[in-house]
Protein backbone atom coordinates (compact mmCIF):
# COMPACT_ATOMS: atom_id res chain seq x y z
CA UNK A 1 0.00 0.00 0.00
CA UNK A 2 1.28 3.44 -0.89
CA UNK A 3 1.72 5.96 1.85
CA UNK A 4 -0.53 9.00 1.69
CA UNK A 5 2.45 11.38 1.42
CA UNK A 6 3.84 9.49 -1.60
CA UNK A 7 0.46 9.69 -3.31
CA UNK A 8 0.16 13.39 -2.50
CA UNK A 9 3.61 14.11 -3.95
CA UNK A 10 2.87 12.16 -7.13
CA UNK A 11 -0.32 14.15 -7.71
CA UNK A 12 0.98 17.59 -6.66
CA UNK A 13 2.05 18.96 -10.01
CA UNK A 14 1.38 22.52 -11.16
CA UNK A 15 -2.16 23.24 -12.28
CA UNK A 16 -2.74 24.51 -15.81
CA UNK A 17 -6.46 24.90 -16.41
CA UNK A 18 -6.44 26.63 -19.77
CA UNK A 19 -9.61 26.24 -21.78
CA UNK A 20 -7.89 26.46 -25.13
CA UNK A 21 -8.35 23.36 -27.18
CA UNK A 22 -8.40 22.76 -30.87
CA UNK A 23 -11.25 22.10 -33.26
CA UNK A 24 -10.57 18.35 -33.11
CA UNK A 25 -11.24 17.84 -29.39
CA UNK A 26 -13.76 18.86 -26.75
CA UNK A 27 -12.54 19.93 -23.30
CA UNK A 28 -13.41 18.21 -20.03
CA UNK A 29 -12.04 17.97 -16.50
CA UNK A 30 -12.26 15.36 -13.76
CA UNK A 31 -11.37 15.49 -10.10
CA UNK A 32 -9.43 12.73 -8.39
CA UNK A 33 -10.77 12.91 -4.82
CA UNK A 34 -8.59 11.00 -2.35
CA UNK A 35 -9.67 10.87 1.28
CA UNK A 36 -9.28 9.12 4.61
CA UNK A 37 -6.43 7.72 6.70
CA UNK A 38 -6.33 4.63 4.46
CA UNK A 39 -6.43 6.48 1.11
CA UNK A 40 -9.63 5.85 -0.84
CA UNK A 41 -10.47 7.21 -4.29
CA UNK A 42 -13.98 8.22 -5.33
CA UNK A 43 -15.14 6.77 -8.63
CA UNK A 44 -18.56 7.04 -10.28
CA UNK A 45 -20.48 4.95 -12.77
CA UNK A 46 -21.66 7.07 -15.67
CA UNK A 47 -25.38 6.71 -16.48
CA UNK A 48 -26.11 4.28 -19.30
CA UNK A 49 -28.21 7.00 -20.97
CA UNK A 50 -25.25 9.34 -21.64
CA UNK A 51 -24.10 10.10 -25.18
CA UNK A 52 -20.43 9.62 -24.30
CA UNK A 53 -18.81 7.03 -22.03
CA UNK A 54 -22.17 5.54 -20.98
CA UNK A 55 -21.87 2.99 -18.16
CA UNK A 56 -18.14 3.55 -17.70
CA UNK A 57 -16.44 3.86 -14.32
CA UNK A 58 -14.80 7.28 -14.02
CA UNK A 59 -13.68 10.08 -11.78
CA UNK A 60 -16.37 12.73 -11.19
CA UNK A 61 -16.20 15.36 -13.89
CA UNK A 62 -17.40 16.32 -17.33
CA UNK A 63 -17.48 18.71 -20.23
CA UNK A 64 -16.22 22.27 -19.97
CA UNK A 65 -19.03 24.84 -20.34
CA UNK A 66 -18.64 28.43 -21.50
CA UNK A 67 -19.77 29.69 -18.06
CA UNK A 68 -16.84 27.84 -16.39
CA UNK A 69 -13.92 30.20 -15.72
CA UNK A 70 -11.44 27.41 -16.47
CA UNK A 71 -11.03 23.63 -16.29
CA UNK A 72 -10.60 23.75 -12.52
CA UNK A 73 -14.05 25.35 -12.28
CA UNK A 74 -15.37 22.59 -14.54
CA UNK A 75 -13.97 19.83 -12.32
CA UNK A 76 -15.34 21.48 -9.17
CA UNK A 77 -18.79 22.13 -10.67
CA UNK A 78 -19.12 18.64 -12.07
CA UNK A 79 -17.96 17.03 -8.80
CA UNK A 80 -20.59 19.00 -6.87
CA UNK A 81 -23.29 18.05 -9.41
CA UNK A 82 -22.37 14.37 -9.56
CA UNK A 83 -21.55 13.45 -5.96
CA UNK A 84 -22.65 16.47 -3.92
CA UNK A 85 -19.21 17.34 -2.54
CA UNK A 86 -18.24 21.02 -2.43
CA UNK A 87 -14.56 21.51 -3.21
CA UNK A 88 -12.81 24.89 -3.20
CA UNK A 89 -10.04 25.96 -5.59
CA UNK A 90 -7.43 26.09 -2.83
CA UNK A 91 -8.14 22.45 -1.90
CA UNK A 92 -7.03 21.17 -5.31
CA UNK A 93 -3.35 20.28 -5.05
CA UNK A 94 -2.27 19.33 -8.54
CA UNK A 95 -2.91 18.01 -12.00
CA UNK A 96 -1.90 15.03 -14.06
CA UNK A 97 -1.09 15.25 -17.76
CA UNK A 98 -4.25 15.79 -19.84
CA UNK A 99 -5.33 12.84 -21.98
CA UNK A 100 -7.39 12.66 -25.16
CA UNK A 101 -9.96 9.91 -25.52
CA UNK A 102 -9.89 8.00 -28.78
CA UNK A 103 -13.58 7.18 -29.01
CA UNK A 104 -15.20 10.53 -28.16
CA UNK A 105 -12.51 13.14 -28.85
CA UNK A 106 -12.40 14.69 -25.36
CA UNK A 107 -9.20 16.15 -23.95
CA UNK A 108 -9.56 15.57 -20.21
CA UNK A 109 -7.63 17.46 -17.51
CA UNK A 110 -7.34 15.29 -14.36
CA UNK A 111 -6.98 17.41 -11.20
CA UNK A 112 -6.33 16.00 -7.72
CA UNK A 113 -7.63 16.80 -4.26
CA UNK A 114 -7.14 15.30 -0.80
CA UNK A 115 -9.64 15.30 2.04
CA UNK A 116 -9.18 14.04 5.57
CA UNK A 117 -12.80 12.88 5.60
CA UNK A 118 -15.38 12.36 2.92
CA UNK A 119 -18.23 14.92 3.13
Amino acid sequence: MLELEKIRNALSRPISTQTQGNQNTKLAAVLIVIYGPEPSVIMTERPKTMDHHAGEISFPGGRWEKDDADLLATAIRETREEIGVQIHNNQVIGQLTPVTTLNSGFTIAPLSQFRKKFR
